[in-house]
């Protein structure tokens, strides 16, 4: 019988990629499911160029509002663009356990982003199964010089233990610089995929 070539092996892998995202976004039961963004970390990973300057400042518009204020002024403008998609996402960074009530009405909601400012206990049980975790890592951990391990290895611990009765996606993004070290990207992965295989 002839060997698996490596090309044949990394289609296949592939190809589990893509039925492993299906059924996540149909909310059949799978592992969780890990998403590096890597943004402006680019520029540092393979060199993008240089001169690309953004003019103003990457701030969360809702953060820092009552959630009363967020169902007047700007639900309604969520609930109204939501209604042209088909599956949406709701993936703001700031906390979400507050404003449930309203973010659950929107239409076609799918998945909900769930950053370091909500509750992640509450937000599993709020979510269940009807909806996809979408866990927000904290992307602070990697673009430091010196990334802490035990550090990321803990939060992701924590919220792996949290959520084993959902549909989970682990995001790493807002990667705006890496501090010129793209190991630190691959490393956080490994750790990821260890506490993931640890708690599943």
């Amino acid at each position: 019988m002839d060997e698996v070539s490596e090309a044949e092996k990394q289609e296949c892998a592939e190809e589990e990629k893509i039925r492993l995202w299906k059924d996540h976004n149909d909310l059949k039961e799978t592992r969780p499911l890990l998403l590096v963004d890597m943004e402006n970390g680019w520029n540092e990973a393979v060199r993008f160029d240089r001169d690309i300057q953004c003019k103003g400042y990457m701030a969360q518009e809702c953060g820092d509002i009552s959630p009363e204020m967020f169902h007047e002024f700007i639900y309604p403008y969520h609930r109204q663009v939501a209604e042209f998609f088909g599956l949406t996402c709701y993936a703001c960074c700031e906390g979400i356990d507050e404003k449930w009530e309203w973010v659950k009405e929107l239409p076609n909601l799918r998945r909900v982003s769930i950053s370091q400012w909500s509750d992640m206990a509450k937000m599993s049980d709020y979510l269940k199964g009807d909806f996809i975790y979408s866990y927000k890592a904290n992307s602070a951990h990697v673009t430091v010089p010196d990334m802490n391990e035990s550090v990321i290895r803990g939060e992701l611990r924590r919220m792996f233990e949290k959520t084993r009765e959902n549909h989970v996606e682990v995001v790493l993004k807002d990667l705006h610089t890496i501090s010129n070290k793209p190991e630190q990207v691959i490393r956080w992965v490994q750790i990821a995929r260890e506490e993931l295989n640890r708690v599943y």
